[in-house]
């Protein structure tokens, strides 16, 4: 059995050669340093915390987005709810301001129109009260006029027929009862003649009786 001995041998440059065979076989530090593929952990960090950031903010700028629609609907839900309100509220005051201009003016046209019936009525008892005295002045003025026309006629056909008086008293005494006084008042040109008549009529009672 044949034995290889196989001694180690370092070199200066810090090669390790363990025996004639593995003379190839050697571990250089710093020819590994410089073939070993570098990796840049800085650059995959950012690019990483780029990717993170970018994802963030996509999924903020959707919630802002979303929270923006929201609000933005809500908001014209109020405005439109609070444009409803003051409508409402302006047709209310207005319904009311009408309602209270409606019934003072009602108020104001009953008052006129009492205050016009009140005029009106004081004005028909004015007007009666002139007719009545205008009445009583056409009456007494009628009255006058026919008591006028009434002697002239009568004097007239006392005049021209003698007998009138006579008929004249004789009509009056038919209507009076046998306890009755009658005074007869004759135009002085007639007296005569009424006397005549009148102590004639007398006699004639007395004679009936």
């Amino acid at each position: 059995v044949s034995k290889v001995i196989r001694t180690g041998h370092v070199s200066s440059a810090g090669v390790v050669t363990l025996g004639l065979h593995e003379q190839g076989l050697h571990y250089d530090p710093e020819a590994s340093r410089q073939k070993a593929p570098t990796v840049d952990l800085e650059r995959i960090i950012a690019k990483r915390l780029k990717t993170l950031t970018a994802g963030l903010d996509r999924e903020w700028e959707g919630r802002l987005r979303e929270e923006h629609d929201t609000m933005r609907t809500a908001g014209e839900r109020q405005l439109s709810e609070a444009g409803q309100r003051h409508q409402e509220e302006v047709t209310r005051i207005h319904q009311e301001r009408y309602d209270e201009g409606h019934g003072d003016g009602v108020a104001s046209m009953e008052e006129e129109a009492g205050q016009a019936v009140e005029r009106m009525a004081a004005l028909h008892r004015s007007m009666r009260h002139e007719r009545d005295q205008i009445l009583l002045e056409a009456e007494t003025l009628v009255v006058d006029l026919a008591l006028a026309l009434a002697r002239r006629v009568t004097r007239a056909q006392a005049e021209a027929d003698p007998k009138v008086v006579a008929r004249t008293i004789r009509a009056a005494l038919e209507n009076l009862s046998e306890r009755s006084n009658a005074i007869i008042k004759v135009n002085a040109d007639d007296l005569k003649i009424a006397s005549r008549f009148a102590s004639a009529w007398v006699e004639r009672v007395d004679a009936d009786a």
